[in-house]
């Protein structure tokens, strides 16, 4: 185990398969998952040292192998010359090669790679005793390796009196076969993928801004055809009329372009769009005050839902009348044979009132039928690795937030990268 000296030291896939390479005697390794080229070392040390010279304790489960502590085909592989002890949720890292160990932090490959981390400490040195101790403990198997490893009476009397605090659980074939059928069913991310993906959405998230159900103002009536013909000299109701009739007067209280107006306010202040067809970003940092706003909003709305509760049936019963004021002289100008099948000669002006009333009443709705549920919307997407790679997606960002450090993020994305194998 020669350049492994220090007590402080760095362990990552290369150096580990080295140390199982290197040994004469005995392979103890202990770790929430296994790599390929780790699960290649101890399969030859399988075949090369003495039989049950080498055992193995992982966590094996899907959770492990999506977090990048190990890899699956590398656990199938080794399955077939290693009995692999299997140990839900292990989460520390052992390796004792020839009686000599270490413990080290595993790393999730989902969180960051090796080569990120290399410059740093993620293992101690073992102690002969912290060894014994170690190797006595994990397993029956391992205590059985110590027992044929061990120098003295003393040391076997002592190793002897220890019970595993781990008990043998060999890995079967279906948990295998469930874990295959899972990562088929729903393959595994590309870890560096991944890491790139969340270092840039710690910058940017995704949100689509919407309100529905207030917009009263726009509903539009479709004029009755018997009125449609006639026409009218009044200023204010002819901007109205058409084929359709607009509810509300532009000025009506009941309208939400104010609320409206609020809501492009906070989209083009805390919103870039990226492009046509490309949505909208926020930055994370500003999320925050972002959805206090959204709740600041979200009152007025309910405010503006109340009065239009309150006032909106009044509000449609007087452009009614306003319509009814107008046509009843329009009428009367007007040839009335159609009145006057229904009404008879010369009607009176309350009568022709009551038929104008009615023909309104056809095609206007009521506020229960126009009142729907007022609702703001905010929803929140992350970024993908195919929104990354989107033509001038990063120009864009630089575009439309131009005051972040985004020779940072990127920086950041090149590390997070990583090669996995730390080599």
């Amino acid at each position: 185990m020669e350049g492994f000296d220090g007590f402080f030291t760095y362990l990552d896939t290369f150096k580990i398969s080295q140390l199982i390479e290197s040994a004469t005697e005995s392979v103890i390794y202990a770790a929430p998952g296994v790599r390929p080229e780790v699960a290649g070392a101890l399969i030859q040390a399988s075949e090369d040292l003495s039989e049950g010279m080498v055992t193995v304790c992982l966590d094996v489960c899907e959770q492990s192998i999506r977090m990048g502590f190990g890899d699956f085909e590398a656990v199938s592989n080794l399955d077939d010359f290693v009995v692999i002890n299997n140990i839900p949720n292990l989460r520390f890292a052992l390796i004792i090669v020839d009686g000599k160990g270490y413990s080290f932090s595993p790393t999730a490959l989902y969180l960051e790679s090796e080569q990120s981390t290399s410059l740093g400490f993620n293992a101690i040195k073992l102690t002969v005793q912290q060894v014994q101790e170690a190797t006595t403990r994990l397993s029956p198997a391992a205590k059985a390796i110590a027992l044929t490893t061990c120098v003295s009476e003393e040391e076997r009397e002592k190793i002897t009196a220890t019970i595993p605090e781990i008990p043998n659980n060999p890995l079967g074939e279906q948990e295998i076969k469930t874990i295959e059928s899972s990562i088929k069913n729903n393959p595994l991310v590309k870890f560096d993928v991944t890491r790139q993906v969340r270092v840039y959405s710690s910058y940017l998230q995704y949100v689509e801004l919407s309100m529905t159900g207030a917009a009263i103002q726009r509903q539009k009536i479709s004029m009755p055809k018997s009125l449609q013909a006639l026409g009218t000299a009044n200023t204010e109701l002819e901007g109205r009329f058409k084929t359709s009739f607009d509810l509300l007067a532009k000025d009506n209280a009941l309208s939400s372009k104010k609320i409206e107006k609020d809501l492009k306010d906070i989209r083009d202040k805390f919103t870039s769009s990226l492009g046509k067809d490309r949505g909208r970003v926020l930055l994370v940092r500003n999320k925050e005050l972002f959805l206090k706003k959204i709740d600041e909003l979200n009152k007025k709305l309910t405010a503006h839902g109340k009065a239009v509760q309150d006032n909106l049936q009044q509000s449609i019963e007087d452009s009614k009348s306003a319509i009814v004021d107008i046509y009843v002289p329009i009428l009367k100008a007007n040839d009335l044979e159609d009145i006057e099948r229904e009404l008879g000669p010369d009607p009176s002006d309350e009568a022709i009132r009551l038929w104008i009333e009615d023909q309104l009443n056809d095609v206007f709705p009521s506020a229960d039928e126009l009142i729907k549920k007022m609702e703001l919307r905010y929803d929140f997407k992350d970024l993908t690795y195919e929104t990354l790679n989107k033509k001038e997606f990063i120009d864009n960002v630089k575009k439309a937030f131009k005051y972040e450090n985004w020779d940072k993020a990127y920086k950041e994305s090149i590390t997070a990268s990583g090669i996995e194998t730390g080599r």
